[in-house]
């Protein structure tokens, strides 16, 4: 329905519905309602990574004795990123292996035991049939070799522990240290350098290995953006360090899980990774960018700043005039595609028509 009313009537009754100022603290500038091209787009941050990486993580709790290779430079696989301290090792396998010739005695000597218990429970037996002893000898008999097969079991068990230790910390100790798992440059080595630095624990990050031939940008996407991505949505990427440059990208992977955050207000954000071609430009890891994605574009449509949208009565209006002057009366108007920055008009005002943006005195 077609609203006519003044400007400084809408305006009042505006300003009393949402806040704003009263007309004697605002101006109105007419603009032209645009005909053409409307392109709605999502904009994300991010920075570039490879695609294709492995991190390094320590298998168990290790001193590290020196970091063999050079952050950012390239490794192949085998070669060597990360040298351990094995002394801490090799005196353990030392020590268990001193503990082992002791309980391979101790063993042997239970063994020694246990026959000859098992032989005079043997007697005992034939002397109790015969009636020379009586049951109570025998009976000691017996008890005497459950004990020798008790400490024999024990002392076996024992034999086994020692071996398993010596087995593990060998292998532990095996190998000069962490070696480069795959062709690429490393990055993020751990340091040895200052207090306990050369000290890790298990599972700990010691390292990236990057194919930088497989790169792509890494961006931020808030959760309720991820309904405009999938595999395969062409993007636009332009980085800092080539500002000129626009370079063409599709979504190659979304993240499943969102990334941490430290704020529990904010919608959770998942990582997105856009696949690009570098067109023969010197990229590199660590480069910032924007990733822009086309998610709804029309090719004629007619548009006003998103600043000349007013709302009265839960209806969308514009005050609109024929005349790049004014003044303006007020217009339902329908609406459709949003920007960030304008608004399509499907009803209410024509191309020849000017419309109210507020500026202030």
């Amino acid at each position: 329905m077609l609203h006519i009313l003044t400007s400084a009537l809408l305006l009042a009754l505006t300003g009393a519905c949402t806040g704003q100022k009263t007309p004697t603290e605002q101006a109105e500038t007419f603009v032209p309602v645009r005909r053409g091209a409307l392109v709605g787009k999502r904009v994300w941050f991010g920075f570039v990574r490879s695609s294709s990486r492995v991190e390094i993580r320590a298998n168990r709790r290790a001193r590290l004795l020196r970091v063999a290779a050079l952050n950012g430079t390239a490794v192949k696989k085998g070669d060597l990123l990360i040298e351990l301290d094995k002394s801490e090792s090799e005196a353990k396998v030392r020590e268990l292996k001193d503990r082992f010739k002791t309980v391979t005695l101790e063993h042997s000597s239970a063994s020694v035991r246990l026959g000859h218990a098992a032989r005079v429970r043997g007697r005992k037996s034939t002397l109790l049939e015969k009636g020379v002893i009586p049951r109570k000898e025998y009976e000691e008999a017996v008890r005497d070799q459950r004990l020798a097969e008790t400490d024999f079991r024990t002392r076996q068990l024992e034999l086994e522990k020692t071996q398993r230790e010596i087995d593990q910390t060998s292998s532990e100790t095996g190998g000069p240290g962490y070696l480069a798992p795959m062709d690429g440059v490393v990055s993020g080595l751990a340091s040895i350098d200052g207090p306990g630095a050369g000290e890790v624990s298990a599972g700990q990050l010691l390292g990236v290995i990057s194919d930088t031939s497989k790169l792509a940008l890494a961006v931020e996407v808030p959760e309720p953006h991820l309904k405009d991505i999938g595999i395969g949505k062409e993007v636009t990427l332009t980085l800092d360090a080539f500002p000129d440059k626009a370079l063409h990208g599709k979504v190659m992977d979304v993240g499943t899980a969102p990334l941490p955050s430290g704020s529990g207000a904010q919608a959770a954000v998942f990582e997105v990774l856009v696949g690009f071609d570098s067109k023969g430009i010197p990229v590199q890891e660590g480069f910032e960018g924007t990733a822009t994605l086309v998610v709804a574009q029309k090719d004629d449509a007619l548009a006003i700043p998103l600043a000349a949208l007013r709302f009265l009565e839960g209806k969308e209006l514009v005050m609109a005039s024929t005349s790049p002057r004014g003044p303006g009366t007020a217009r339902g108007i329908s609406t459709g595609l949003r920007t960030d920055g304008e608004i399509e008009v499907t009803g209410g005002v024509t191309e020849k028509d000017f419309v109210a943006v507020e500026t202030k005195k």
